[in-house]
């Protein structure tokens, strides 16, 4: 029973941060991760559940595909004010920084 289809999904938003937010434009960035956080785990078990009724035989894999998913987790932690920033340099260092964890990453999947 092997994954017809792969995916990687880049986590932007933190699932854990050390410490608490102390002002009040952290506390609304946190709130923000956090309901980031919860849509994407909830896609996420949607697709882990699939794949769990089309290993029990509930769905036919002729109709379904398994997926394997793979996350990306961003290995920075920007300010919130960066969530607005669109200047060509900075947008030049997510995509470097970007490059960099696709590599590190498929270099650990092999």
């Amino acid at each position: 029973m092997g994954f017809r289809l792969a995916t990687a999904v880049i986590q932007i938003n933190a699932q854990l941060r050390d410490g608490e937010p102390t002002s009040l434009e952290e506390v609304a960035d946190r709130r923000n991760e956090l309901s980031g956080n919860i849509s994407l785990n909830q896609e996420l078990k949607v697709i882990e559940r699939v794949n769990e009724w089309i290993d029990a035989g509930h769905l036919p894999e002729s109709d379904f595909s398994r997926t394997a998913i793979r996350r990306i987790k961003m290995g920075e932690t920007y300010h919130c004010s960066t969530k607005v920033d669109r200047s060509p340099s900075f947008i030049s260092e997510l995509i470097e920084l970007g490059e960099m964890w696709a590599a590190e990453f498929l270099a650990s999947e092999r």
